[in-house]
């Protein structure tokens, strides 16, 4: 069984897509997406639809709660909150119902999904280094828990006591071993590298594989500025930070 991890997507259509036809390419048995499909980007609708289509199930990010919950939306930077208004006026009553209605977190049999954090994933925390995984790891119900919200792909072992930063490539796991890996993000990497991310994992071989695809963010960008979104968040697609 191999299943594709999509995360933060933020309304970014062109990503969306390229990634879709990729894992199309695959074999991919199941996609689950990871939260932040919306905001930033000038697609939430299209990317909306797009992602419920193909997602066997979909969690909840900050930027959905941020769509009926104006504490969420006070922790944004000022682009962000920005957008987030502009992006509630895009979306019908009952998309911003669906979407802030989503779980916070989806198991599986043998692994897990989490936007944010296990330790308070209605906080939507940020999970970056050891000290944050070793609080999260006892939160665990199942031997990998994948997570997003950093935009920066990334594994972390218990037993091995690993801490990577994820390239693009396959990664083999232990089974003695348990894991916290971010999955990266589909529309607004922040990682340096500008390539839209998502994550394969392979059940029968215990392994995951980070890929990374160019995409047509210049076309992305230009339907940022003439939306009148803030232009930072067009300008920073080409930077991947």
């Amino acid at each position: 069984m191999r299943t594709a991890l999509i995360s933060d997507i933020h309304a970014n259509l062109e990503a969306l897509e390229t990634a879709l036809a990729n894992i199309r390419t695959r074999g991919i048995d199941t996609i689950f997406c990871l939260g932040d499909i919306i905001n930033y980007g000038a697609n939430p609708n299209e990317c909306l639809s797009l992602t419920r289509r193909v997602s066997k199930a979909i969690i909840r990010g900050n930027h959905e709660s941020a769509l009926v919950s104006d504490k969420v939306a006070a922790t944004f930077n000022p682009y962000a909150r920005r957008a987030i208004l502009w992006t509630r006026d895009q979306l019908d009553a009952e998309d911003r119902r669906i979407l802030s209605s989503l779980p916070l977190i989806h198991i599986e049999k043998e692994w897990m999904m989490v936007h944010g954090t296990l330790e308070a994933p209605e906080e939507f925390e940020y999970l970056y280094d050891p000290a944050d995984a070793l609080r999260n790891f006892p939160y665990m119900s199942a031997p990998v828990c994948f997570y997003g919200h950093t935009h920066v792909p990334m594994l972390f072992s218990q037993k091995g006591r690993r801490a990577l930063h994820l390239t693009a490539g396959k990664y083999p796991l232990e089974r003695e071993d348990r894991y916290l890996i971010n999955v990266g993000s589909i529309g607004q990497p922040r990682d340096h590298d500008p390539r839209l991310a998502y994550l394969v994992y392979d059940a029968d071989e215990f392994s995951v594989e980070l890929v990374r695809l160019n995409y047509d963010f210049k076309t992305t960008a230009a339907k940022i500025r003439e939306a009148g979104l803030p232009i930072f968040l067009a300008d920073r697609l080409g930077y991947g930070q």
